[in-house]
């Protein structure tokens, strides 16, 4: 009998029957949602930064939770116009994408964040 094992992580539902496989699967997800497509090269820009800095928003929508080791970086972030690049480490740490603002050359860690996590403070 083949166990299937449900995983819930980012707002993202896998389901997998071990663990080499939710990485994988997980893994590729990731890449998918961070790496820009062809129809849609437009380069992603800061849209919203929280005032403490902990979450940031993207052009295309999307909500990046911050490490709490560098929300001061991400605080000091100008929104607009300012253009990021996002890197997947595939490291498997907390945080593994590392976005990195061009207008600056400051970089910090993140992962994606629920849509809700953008407060208006």
């Amino acid at each position: 009998m083949k166990k299937i094992v449900y995983f819930t992580l980012l707002s993202l539902s896998i389901f997998a029957e071990n663990r080499n496989e939710f990485e994988d699967v997980l893994t590729s997800e990731v890449s998918e949602i961070t790496e820009p497509s062809e129809e849609n090269s437009k380069p992603l820009s800061l849209s919203i930064v929280q005032g403490d800095g902990s979450v940031v928003s993207l052009s295309d929508g999307s909500l990046y939770q911050i490490d709490p080791h560098h929300w001061d970086v991400s605080s000091g972030w100008i929104a607009n116009p300012a253009e990021v690049s996002i890197e997947d480490t595939k490291d498997g740490s907390t945080y593994p994408l590392i976005i990195t603002n061009k207008a600056t050359g400051n970089y910090v860690r993140a992962t994606l964040a629920p849509q809700q996590e953008l407060s208006s403070e």
